[in-house]
Order: C-alpha cells, then sequence, then structure tokens
C-alpha cells in the first residue's frame, strides 16, 4: 500500500492496487489502516463483492424494466420486488452451474449472442428463457391441467384376457 495526502489532511487514506482482474489494474483507495498484510487482499474481496450487489440491481432494473412500475401501493410494490428477487436469484442459480449444466448450456445457447457469453452470463440466461417461454402460446395452462389416463391396459384388461408371467 502506498500512502498520499489529499484534501482533507486529517484522513488517512490508502491506494490498493491490484493486478490481474481486468485489462488495467484495479486501483481502490480506502481509509482502513492496518499492519495486517493481507488487508489489500480483504479489501479487494469486500470491493469485489459489493460490485456484485451492484450488478444485481442493475441487472434487475434492465432485464425486467423494475423501475417502471406501475402500481398503486406499497404492497404491491413490495410483492413485485419479492418475486422479481426470486426469479433473479433462480438465474443467479443457474448461472452459478455455468457450463457444468446441459440446461444452461442449451439457455445461453437459445439466447443467441453474437460475441459470445460474458463471464457475467444473467443476461444471455434470462434472454434464453424469454425465447424458451415465448414459444408457449397456451401458458402455462396446459401445464396445470391434468392429463387424462391412458385407457390402453384398461380396454386389455376389461376384456377378460389375462396376462401370464
Amino acid at each position: 500500500m502506498c500512502r498520499f495526502s489529499c484534501r482533507r489532511p486529517d484522513i488517512n487514506l490508502s491506494l490498493v492496487i491490484c493486478n490481474g482482474i481486468g485489462m488495467e489494474p484495479l486501483m481502490l483507495i480506502t481509509n482502513l489502516e492496518s499492519d495486517d498484510k493481507r488487508l489489500p487482499v480483504t479489501i479487494t474481496k469486500v470491493y469485489l463483492l459489493r460490485w456484485r450487489i451492484e450488478e444485481f440491481y442493475r441487472f434487475k432494473k434492465q432485464k425486467f424494466n423494475f423501475e417502471d412500475l406501475r402500481v398503486r401501493s406499497l404492497n404491491s410494490i413490495r410483492n413485485l420486488n419479492l418475486l422479481t428477487s426470486i426469479v433473479v436469484g433462480f438465474i443467479a442459480s443457474m448461472s452459478e452451474k455455468g457450463e457444468h449444466s446441459r440446461i444452461v448450456f442449451d439457455i445461453i445457447a437459445l439466447s443467441k449472442r453474437i460475441f459470445g457469453v460474458a463471464k457475467f452470463n444473467l443476461y444471455a440466461i434470462a434472454d434464453g428463457i424469454l425465447f424458451i417461454l415465448s414459444k408457449a402460446k397456451n401458458g402455462i395452462s396446459d401445464l396445470l391441467r391434468k392429463k387424462p389416463k391412458s385407457m390402453q391396459l384398461s380396454l386389455f384388461h376389461d376384456s377378460g384376457f389375462q396376462c401370464v408371467g
């Protein structure tokens, strides 16, 4: 860590430079002080975790148009927020499986990316799921309806024939 001064001389700031995360070094400024040599690694990990949270909200706003709500009550906003967070969590859990899951691989392939899929593949998974659901003409009503039992075996059984094994 290197030290530098700023407009407020009463605050000691430290610069943490991380190589290997991106094309250019990542530079973070912190006011934490410690003699522990692991502090720069901890600061970098906390920053990257915070960045993932920012990406979560950005994804939620962009893919689900979350800021364009048309509801009349705070309770409705909370319900939509909960449902959207559940969907984003489901997509994120699929993203964690990544290339190891055949279904995730197929969903990403259906998203029809031109330049390939980035490491942050939530957008590709969401687009793939949207493509799949857009092909469902009857909605989920066919999935919820009970299918009638097959009469094939009952006709054979009612005719008086018996199977001898």
